[in-house]
Order: structure tokens, then C-alpha cells, then sequence
């Protein structure tokens, strides 16, 4: 609900009263929402958060070939970035948003067969955990652009997922594609 204009907000604070999320928020609460459709509701909730905290991205002006003529049309100033949502499903990247055009994203394997597959164990939003992120984020890029996919899984979330890669310490990397399969324990500060 929104709040009086008069009431001081926490600094870092947003309040989202978006109508889709508070009507999301609603269908997830409801007694016979099962499972599936519950994490849907997740997965909707994630995306409109995203274009909020997204709002105050720059722009800047371009010139872009239309079917029809040359515009000048806004577009992403400066470095492009991704949200992640950390939602410790395995396989459910999909709520993975890139902020930039798919004809530049490095994120896109060039052949299937050079992919490779990461998961970085996390225990929420650590500072250690947005590290590792960071640094593998960074390795990727430099060593293996456009042929990795990272999978993040929080732990905090769902704690039994931990058994499946043996994971006894976090933050862990674990490089599940090309085999064999490694670990590497830390936040990566040192790759």
C-alpha cells in the first residue's frame, strides 16, 4: 500500500506498489495456489522487480536504421550489465535477464559442445557471495566468452540442493561442463 508522502523512508529503501505485484503477491498467498504455479508467481515478481530496479538506467541517443528511415533512438549508455536472480533452483536460469541486444550477448554459446556449464553455490547476498560473482563473472569473460553458462544457487533457499555436488563450504564453483568435474572453493578473488 502506499505510504503517507509525509513518512520518512529507511535510506536504501524502495517500496514497490506496482498493481501486477501487489496482485502477484496476492495470487501466491492464496491457500490453493499449488507449487508450480507458486514459483510462476515467482518467477513474474522477479522480472517486474527487475524493470524497477532497472528505472534509472542511463540512456543515450543513437542513430538506428528503421524499415523506414533513420531515427535517432534511445539505447543503454555505458557498460551493459545482467540481473541474476539467485533463486537456488537448478535449471531455472531463465529468470536471467540480459540488459543488452542478443546479437552482442556474450552469454551465447557458439557451439554447444565448448559450453561451459558453472554453478556457484552462495548462502544469500553476502558480500563474499556478490564477490565470487563478481570474479567469476569477470573470469568468464576473459577466458571464456560466449562459451559458459553460471547457475546460481543460494543454499539459504534451499539447503538440500548442497547434497547433489557434495558442497561442504561457500562459496563453491562448481564447473560441471567439460568433464571432469571441479571445485573451487572462495570467492575467486585470486583467479
Amino acid at each position: 500500500m502506499p505510504q503517507a508522502p509525509d513518512t520518512p523512508r529507511p535510506p536504501m529503501l524502495t517500496i514497490v506498489d506496482h498493481p501486477l505485484v501487489q496482485h502477484k503477491l496476492s495470487l501466491m498467498r492464496k491457500r490453493e495456489t499449488s507449487t508450480s504455479k507458486f514459483r510462476l508467481l515467482m518467477r513474474e515478481i522477479s522480472l517486474l522487480l527487475a524493470y524497477e530496479a532497472t528505472r534509472d538506467l542511463g540512456l543515450e541517443e543513437t542513430e538506428i536504421e528503421t524499415p523506414l528511415e533513420t531515427a535517432r533512438m534511445p539505447v543503454l549508455a555505458g557498460k551493459k550489465v545482467c540481473l541474476v536472480s539467485i533463486n537456488g533452483q537448478p535449471g531455472r536460469t531463465e529468470t536471467t535477464m540480459p540488459l543488452e541486444s542478443p546479437e552482442t550477448s556474450s552469454q551465447e554459446p557458439r557451439d554447444a559442445q565448448e559450453l561451459y556449464e558453472l554453478r556457484l553455490y552462495v548462502a544469500g547476498q553476502t558480500p563474499k557471495s556478490v564477490a565470487a560473482f563478481a570474479n567469476l563473472k569477470k573470469a568468464c569473460e576473459e577466458h571464456l566468452a560466449g562459451k559458459y553458462k553460471i547457475e546460481v544457487i543460494d543454499l539459504l533457499v534451499q539447503p538440500q540442493l548442497a547434497r547433489g555436488d557434495q558442497i561442504v563450504a561457500i562459496p563453491t564453483l562448481v564447473r560441471r561442463l567439460p568433464n571432469p568435474i571441479r571445485k573451487i572453493i572462495g570467492d575467486m578473488s585470486n583467479t
